[in-house]
Formats: structure tokens, C-alpha cells, sequence
């Protein structure tokens, strides 16, 4: 319940992080220390842990505003998030005047979450009444990260607010704060204008009063062998992974391009059902260049981005022309960067919004993606919002077709890239163009460099794409057999039997007459043999 200080005259309300274990409640706290920190009260206490785990509770306090014409106290703590401190967890809980549950948003952990849920709503039941609730899909830049909406419906708390973050980069930090601050004070107002509402007054509690009450809490005396137990369960599963990477190609390519600060990106305050993201692609203005100064959560990865950014000096009175394709690219020293009319935003949100939904499709692109690519929302003087995307120059794999300097490896090569796209675009929803001079070698590696289309592509525009690749590379005088050989060993290994199904019709697409015979009849024989395996 909220108290009132009669001495400070300002309301008290406490807004509690709760989640399972290494969910990143911590370093949303530590976040907010850092981003508050002209705020002399908005320092973090912790009074103990182990090896960077909570057993008791993090505490700061933030000034946040006005409510009910009282200045607004935010105590901000987080929970243990181990089992064996659930006592004390649920002590915090139940103190709570809004709770902030941050996940991990892989579809893995995701039932883990879930399950922990089940104490809130224990609590819930206790207090009589519903505990104002906001989720965190923490962790975005991981591979395979569910986005808000799809984290809510796992969770099975369709309705809430969520914002999508990656705490340790600062992005979705203040969003998630602020998100939890506004629930909690339209709930005081809400029921401020009802009858009966009562607040406590008196002086707001401090964090050794809690400590010393939360010391009184029965914990099981066999605690530390338990959080020892977890320690080594998660120690064997770091093992596990280690091998996998050590002694599968495809787990150490992937490992490769994840390590690559795979930091995503900005935050997303939506609610439960996603927000249209609304793009004015009418007004021909023309877009600033990306700077390394924009504000926290418009850029990705962070740290490595800025200073990408930084190196490259751009000209701030430069402005390239428009090319037809309504795309604008700048050539600064050995990088490219890039926007266009679809990718400008009527407000800095929306374009926040775009860009993590952006860098969630770069992160999943997997060993497809161009190391050190930077994505920017860039701000304009007349309100809108430019998403820039900076990636290392590269040569194109059509160049190296027409140039005659494309060995059979790099054929081959792109043919298993070809299936890589294929298989990120089914399993996450996007689509790539499959053209060669969508793709750029960087050291021997196929990398994409087109842009990317958040709508799901249908089985005959998959089909069409890879004839529409094969036509290519015979128009260029490449061995299409070479690039077949690889595309169908990767399409078999690769897929599985239902998105071998769903790459490729067992009619051929209109138009895709341009092969050569015998090519187009053993990519229908492919095909054919894919959809018949499901």
C-alpha cells in the first residue's frame, strides 16, 4: 500500500523487480543507478551477495514525479531469484505497490518464467487484491529471443505491459521504470476517486528496517549447498555448450557471429498487443547522418557501435541523393550506410520500436549477418526518426560473378547461405532477398547484405527467389550444378522435413523459365523430393 510522509509530505510507493535467477533484475537496478545518478538518493545498496547473486535485496530510491499532488518517492528493489530465498522473495512481493518481471526471452527459458510467475499470483490471492504488473522481455540480443507480445502469450498474461530491453546495455531500462511508475500511479488514481481509498502515514520505511525484517525470514539451513547445486547445473550446461560449439560447424559459425557484441537495441514500450508502428514515408525530406551521440537505446550493439560510428567522421552538411530503389547509401572510408523512404518515423518511438525489432532480426540471421553492423535511429530536426544501417563495405557475390573471380567454393558456398536464409526466414518470420547481389564476401564468408522485410514470405515466393538466384548465376556464366550440389546437401541437413515443405512448391512459379532446362528440372526434382519427405 502507498504511505504518506507527513514529515516529507511526499508519497511512498515501492516498485519491486522481481524474476527468476540471472534474469537481469540486478542490472536493471544498477542500470538505473548509473542513468539517475544526479539524483544523490538513487544509489544502489545491496547488502550482500554471492558471486554477483542476490540473498537478500538490491534498494535505491528515485524522485519520480507528482501523484495526487504530492511529490512521488519510488523505492526500487530487486528479489532473490534463487528457490531456496523464495521465503524472502515472497516477503518483498507482498510489500509491493507494482512488480516489474523480468524474463529472459528465449523460448527456452521462457517456461522457466512462467513457472515463477506462480508465487505473484500466490501473493496476489494472500493481499486479496491484484498487484499492478509490468513484464521485461529481457535479453533481446540473445538468438532465438521471443519479442513482447509473443514472451506475454508464453507467459500466459496476455494484457500486461511489457517492454522489450537488453538491461545490460541500458536499453529498455528507463522505459521499464517509467512503464511501472505510470501503472502504479493511475492505480492511486484510480482509486483515489473511489471511496474508502486509504493510504498509511508515516515515515517511509528505509532499507535496514527491511533488511532487519527480512533477516527474521526462515531460509532452509541447507541454502548454500542448494545454491551450490545451481551453480553446478548451470556450470554443466555451459560445458555442454562448449562442446557442442567445439565439435559441430554449425553451433561454432553461429557462436562466431553471436560473439560479435550481438547487443541489441532499444526499447519497446508496448503493451500486450502490439502497437502499430505508424511510418511516413510521404515526405521527401532528407535524413541527417547517423551520429554517435543519439540517445541511449537508439543505437546497437552500445558500447562497439558508437565508437564504429565515431571512427568513421561523417559530415554533418552531407546529403546523398535518392536512388530509385527510394534508398539513400553513403560511403564513408571502408563502411556503407543506409536508409530509405520506408525507413524514416514520425516519432523517436516508433523508430526505438523499429529498430529493436530490426537488430532482433540482424542477431537472427545468425552466421549470415556482417560482423561490426550497426544499426542507428537518428533524429531529425522536424520530429521524425531515420533507422540507418552501417555495415562494413563489402564485395558483392554478383560483382565477383561478372568479374569471373568466383571460385566453385564460393558457389557452393552461396548455395548453403541460400538454405541459411531459407531457414532463418521460416523460423522467424522475416524475408531476404535471395539475389547474389544481395550477398557480399568477407574473407571467404557469405554474408547478406540486403535489407530485410518483416512479413513472412509464402512457400511460392521462397520457390521463386531460389530460381530467380539459379537464373542469375547462369546469366553470369557460374556453374549452377555446383550451386545446386550444396543447396540441396544444406537443404536436407539443415530443415527440417515440415520447412522443406514450406521452401518449396511442388508447382513451379510463374516466370521462373529463365534456366536452363535441365537446371530448372532438377531444382523441381529438389523440391519435389523436399515436399514429399514431409
Amino acid at each position: 500500500m502507498p504511505t504518506y510522509d507527513p514529515i516529507k509530505q511526499r508519497m511512498a510507493v515501492r516498485v519491486v523487480y522481481d524474476g527468476v535467477a540471472w534474469a537481469g533484475k540486478t542490472t536493471n537496478l544498477r542500470q538505473l543507478c548509473t542513468l539517475f545518478a544526479a539524483q544523490r538518493s538513487a544509489k544502489l545498496y545491496s547488502p550482500a551477495d554471492a558471486n554477483g547473486r542476490t540473498l537478500y535485496f538490491d534498494w535505491m530510491q528515485i524522485m519520480a514525479g507528482v501523484v495526487c499532488g504530492y511529490p512521488l518517492l519510488c523505492q526500487v528493489m530487486s528479489v532473490p531469484g534463487q528457490v531456496v530465498l523464495t521465503a524472502r522473495r515472497r516477503h518483498l512481493l507482498s510489500t509491493a505497490d507494482v512488480i516489474v518481471y523480468v524474463c529472459e526471452s528465449g523460448e527456452q527459458t521462457a517456461a522457466a518464467a512462467a513457472a515463477g510467475l506462480a508465487l505473484y499470483d500466490e501473493v496476489a490471492r494472500e493481499r486479496g487484491a491484484t498487484v499492478p504488473l509490468v513484464v521485461q522481455a529481457n535479453k533481446q540480443d540473445r538468438v532465438g529471443a521471443l519479442d513482447g507480445p509473443s514472451l506475454l502469450r508464453v507467459l500466459g498474461r496476455e494484457g500486461t505491459p511489457v517492454v522489450e530491453g537488453i538491461a545490460s546495455e541500458g536499453i529498455g531500462v528507463v522505459d521499464t521504470f517509467v512503464t511501472a511508475v505510470r501503472t502504479v500511479v493511475r492505480a492511486i488514481q484510480t482509486r483515489s476517486e473511489a471511496d474508502g481509498f486509504r493510504v498509511r502515514v508515516r515515515r517511509a520505511e528505509t532499507a535496514a528496517e527491511v533488511l532487519t525484517r527480512l533477516a527474521a525470514e526462515h531460509v532452509d539451513p541447507a541454502w548454500a549447498a542448494e545454491l551450490l547445486l545451481e551453480e553446478a547445473q548451470a556450470a554443466l550446461v555451459l560445458e555442454r555448450a562448449v562442446h557442442t560449439i567445439a565439435t559441430d560447424d554449425d553451433a561454432r559459425a553461429a557462436a562466431r557471429a553471436a560473439a560479435i557484441d550481438l547487443a541489441p537495441p532499444a526499447a519497446q514500450a508496448a503493451a500486450a498487443s502490439p502497437s502499430k508502428v505508424v511510418v511516413d514515408a510521404s515526405r521527401p525530406t532528407t535524413p541527417p547522418l547517423p551520429s554517435p551521440d543519439v540517445p541511449t537505446g537508439f543505437i546497437w550493439p552500445a558500447h562497439t557501435g558508437r565508437a564504429t560510428v565515431r571512427g568513421l567522421s561523417l559530415p554533418a552538411n552531407v546529403a546523398p541523393a535518392w536512388n530509385d530503389d527510394g534508398e539513400m547509401i553513403h560511403v564513408a572510408l571502408d563502411h556503407v550506410l543506409r536508409t530509405s523512404r520506408r525507413s524514416r518515423f514520425s516519432d523517436r518511438e516508433s523508430a526505438r520500436q523499429a529498430l529493436v525489432r530490426r537488430a532482433r532480426e540482424c542477431t537472427q540471421l545468425d552466421r549470415l549477418l556482417v560482423p561490426e553492423t550497426v544499426l542507428i535511429a537518428q533524429p531529425a530536426e522536424d520530429g521524425a526518426c531515420w533507422l540507418w544501417t552501417v555495415r562494413p563495405k563489402l564485395k558483392t557475390l554478383s560483382s565477383a560473378l561478372q568479374a569471373g573471380t568466383a571460385s566453385s567454393d564460393l558457389v557452393a558456398s552461396f548455395g548453403s547461405a541460400v538454405v541459411d536464409g531459407i531457414r532463418s526466414s521460416l523460423r522467424h518470420g522475416f524475408t531476404l532477398s535471395l539475389c547474389p547481389d544481395r550477398f557480399g564476401i568477407q574473407q571467404g564468408m557469405i554474408r547478406y547484405i540486403g535489407e530485410l522485410s518483416s512479413e513472412a514470405p509464402t512457400t511460392h515466393e521462397v520457390t521463386s527467389a531460389v530460381f530467380a538466384s539459379v537464373e542469375a548465376l547462369e546469366r553470369a556464366g557460374a556453374d549452377a550444378s555446383v550451386f545446386l550440389d550444396a543447396f540441396e546437401r544444406e537443404l536436407s541437413r539443415k530443415l527440417t522435413a515440415d520447412e522443406r515443405a514450406r521452401a518449396g512448391a511442388t508447382t513451379r512459379p510463374p516466370g521462373a523459365n529463365g534456366a536452363a532446362r535441365a537446371t530448372t528440372e532438377r531444382l523441381d526434382a529438389i523440391f519435389a523430393r523436399g515436399s514429399g519427405a514431409a
